[in-house]
């Protein structure tokens, strides 16, 4: 029991810390984005895929949206967009950015607590696809619950798509901390490293059995190729799961 609470004490602590450093990121976010082409690229091919998923007009969850560069891009392209952020700093320049989509409701911004979230989104109702772009997903570090829960505002054959970060880059893998998180990974499913924020690099296997039974694992590929070089080269790795029908 006092293991448990101790992991949920630092699961809060690390999501309080990352709310912290985005509120103080907001600012210089897009900047330092644009900044790498190659970081681009890998958003723009995200962004179709996600698209195509959702279908014609699909409503889209952006699972730690940012400033909302793609719920703007979500909105542009057709479809309805509920905007979901830890961190109130970079929903504030989404509210900038998406004032037009928000006032007419194509985007719904939602700040804070997952509460906020799950309470909006029984509102609203399912959606079909879950978008969690540019390694949100590596910032919690217990994935079954958020997984799960995200699960439930899925439509039946709905869609969660990750763009994590990949645990076997190269340019990772050649740090001490990779190594001596990658030890510790072997039982724990992910390797961690502690920065300005913690992340988790998880790795395929984990993601898959947190991730059932209520979604099963259908893709995971490395953007921009499918050979073993391609696969330590990219920084980050897309991760497709799909709720049971």
């Amino acid at each position: 029991m006092g293991s448990r609470t101790s992991d949920e004490e630092c699961a809060r602590a690390d999501l309080k810390k990352t709310a912290r450093f985005y509120d103080a990121a907001a600012g210089r976010y897009d900047a330092e984005l644009e900044a790498s082409a190659k970081d681009l690229v890998v958003r723009q091919a995200f962004r179709t895929r996600v698209s195509d998923a959702a279908g014609s007009g699909g409503l889209i969850l952006d699972f730690g949206c940012g400033t909302g560069l793609d719920a703007l891009w979500y909105a542009e392209h057709g479809h309805r967009v509920v905007a979901y952020d830890l961190s109130p700093g970079m929903i504030d320049h989404l509210r900038r950015r998406c004032r037009p989509q928000i006032e007419t409701r194509q985007i719904v911004p939602i700040a804070g607590s997952i509460d906020a979230l799950t309470t909006e989104l029984a509102r609203i109702g399912p959606v079909r696809v879950v978008a969690a772009n540019f390694a949100v997903l590596n910032h919690i570090r217990e994935l079954r619950p958020a997984l799960h829960a995200l699960a439930e505002h899925l439509t039946n054959g709905g869609t969660l798509m990750a763009n994590n970060l990949n645990p076997f880059y190269i340019h990772d893998m050649r740090q001490r901390w990779w190594w001596q998180g990658a030890v510790a990974g072997l039982w724990t499913g992910s390797i961690r490293f502690s920065g300005d924020v913690t992340t988790y690099r998880h790795l395929a296997g984990s993601i898959r059995r947190a991730a059932a039974p209520e979604l099963d694992a259908t893709e995971v590929i490395v953007p921009g190729g499918s050979g073993w070089k391609d696969k330590v080269w990219s920084n980050f790795v897309f991760i497709t799961l799909r709720k049971r029908q």
